[in-house]
């Protein structure tokens, strides 16, 4: 298991610049856990005792309103933290996950972790580009749903978005904005024949006169 654990790890950006023997060392104090897909990982309100690391699947964040009704907030794929922030400051957490697919995700025991690597220049570095990678999110989200229209939103959605490769689903970014898939797709090839976007290798980008 340990053998498996560090072969995953070494796919971790925040993990890469650790010695093997530092990566046996993370992963004795690591588990991998299997979540069958729509089962929840952890709820609002709960608090986390490990780092959580996506290494297969799809993880979906979401908030509920007065409703109970899912607002989503983000969409995590294998190698990609979840919840870093409030995990170190060993805070409850301010949204739920859900399996969007089956799921293993790594948890890293956060006290030895905390003692052990956060020292590290390099993965304290790493960690800093994360949580700022998150804030982006956020201010994205923000932007998204101020929009009032579905083609603002698709339009704010892929502004904020023109440098990554997103490997994201129609349907899981028009959950992400708010609306329905058939909407999703119905708005951007409108704006795709007022050449307001275009598809490039990599998804959807918005054209340069914007």
């Amino acid at each position: 298991m340990n053998q498996e654990l560090t072969t995953i790890l070494k796919e971790i950006s925040l993990f890469q610049g650790l010695e093997e023997s530092k990566l046996e060392e993370l992963a004795s104090i690591s588990r991998i856990k299997r979540y069958n897909k729509d089962n929840s990982i952890f709820y609002e309100g709960e608090q986390s005792h490990v780092l959580i690391i996506v290494a297969e699947g799809t993880v979906r964040i979401c908030k509920h309103n007065s409703k109970g009704d899912r607002i989503n907030i983000g969409i995590f794929r294998p190698y990609q933290l979840v919840a870093e922030a409030v995990t170190l400051k060993q805070a409850p957490f301010p949204a739920s996950a859900y399996c969007e697919t089956d799921v293993q995700i790594i948890c890293v025991d956060i006290k030895a972790f905390r003692e052990t690597f956060l020292e590290d220049p390099k993965v304290s570095y790493m960690i800093i580009e994360s949580l700022l990678e998150k804030i982006r999110i956020i201010e994205t989200n923000i932007e998204i749903n101020v929009a009032s229209t579905a083609k603002e939103k698709i339009i704010s959605f892929y502004t904020k978005n023109q440098t990554l490769k997103l490997g994201l689903k129609n349907y899981e970014i028009a959950s992400l904005l708010g609306i329905s898939a058939e909407t999703f797709s119905r708005n951007l090839k409108q704006l795709e024949k007022e050449k307001m976007v275009y598809k490039s290798e990599s998804g959807y980008r918005i054209a340069q006169k914007l």
